[in-house]
């Protein structure tokens, strides 16, 4: 048992959807997935067999990349979260423009579990406060993770960068600790990797946490990581109306106890009792020889069609 929480720079969740939605089809589901650029744009976004509508920010306004080999503004970006379905949450609001940023608070037995998901562009410069901004209105129990952009000898990358400094700052200011043990979540084109994800917890939540890189990139040049606290989220009882199973009843003993129904018994002068009354009798009967459904909900496979083909034609991508 544990909140599992999986967290992905999907590099367009529009391209490698049916990536994660096999991983999702072929695992224990996380309960909470966070999704750096997702690339969304307008009301358009992917949908999670067994979650909830992502909370989603994307972002709106281009950023014009640095350097002397200038390029296109460049619109990507967005971050988003999906919930399970079986997990009672409530959506955190954020009054900053500076970053792109999401969030949730999970109703665990004992406490409440702040998710913060952050996507920082290598060329946007966020400030300490930015950071402050987001976090100084939580309470503790923390997690705030994300592709920072960021570089530390904290979290094993062999030099240290002024972004990473601040994230340092954060750290300690907020009485956090970093999961992270150094394995690289971000793969450049040389087959290097670096880490640049990382995954900040508050103090309180540090203990018997545990962090661990996926081998599979799902389609990205990042690769997921999925941390489990020792929490036990609260659960929704999710179902459905049940409903009679027509097909499979017992017609015959359904006609003989209608027909053996005193009208005496239910009879009135006001014509919607004796109305209540007769539904009730019929409704019994029908309870006594027709099956209901269950009321659970089967949310499926996300990607039912997937077969080895799609398989190793992902490993050849």
């Amino acid at each position: 048992m544990g909140l599992h929480i999986l967290q992905w720079n999907a590099r367009s969740l529009y391209a490698n959807a049916n990536s994660l939605k096999h991983y999702l089809d072929t695992h224990n589901n996380p309960e909470i997935i966070c999704v750096q650029e997702t690339h969304f744009k307008d009301n358009r976004y992917v949908k999670l067999q067994g979650y909830h509508p992502p909370i989603i920010r994307n972002r709106k306004i281009p950023i014009q990349p640095k350097g002397k080999n200038k390029k296109k503004p460049q619109i990507g970006g967005g971050v988003a979260i999906y919930v399970s379905i079986q997990v009672n949450f409530s959506q955190l609001n954020f009054n900053t423009d500076n970053i792109e940023v999401v969030g949730v608070s999970v109703n665990c037995q004992n406490n409440k579990i702040n998710i913060v998901n952050v996507y920082r562009p290598p060329n946007q410069d966020i400030k300490f406060n930015d950071y402050q901004e987001v976090l100084h209105n939580l309470s503790d129990n923390i997690v705030l993770l994300g592709d920072f952009n960021s570089r530390s000898s904290m979290w094993g990358s062999s030099t240290t960068d002024s972004n990473g400094n601040i994230i340092e700052k954060v750290i300690d200011q907020n009485n956090m600790i970093i999961l992270n043990d150094g394995t690289g979540t971000f793969q450049t084109v040389t087959g290097n990797r670096t880490q640049i994800d990382l995954t900040l917890v508050s103090a309180s939540l540090a203990n018997d946490s545990q962090w661990s890189v996926l081998d599979d990139q799902l389609g990205s040049d990042h690769f997921p990581v999925l941390t489990v606290l020792n929490a036990k989220p609260v659960k929704n009882k999710v179902c459905t109306p049940q409903r009679w199973i027509y097909d499979k009843a017992d017609w015959h003993r359904f006609t003989t106890l209608c027909n053996e129904i005193n009208i005496d018994n239910i009879k009135h002068d006001d014509i919607e009792i004796f109305n209540q009354n007769f539904c009730e009798v019929v409704t019994k009967i029908a309870d006594e020889t027709i099956p209901k459904t269950s009321g659970t909900v089967h949310t499926g496979k996300n990607c039912p069609w997937w077969n080895d083909d799609c398989t190793n034609a992902k490993k050849k991508k």
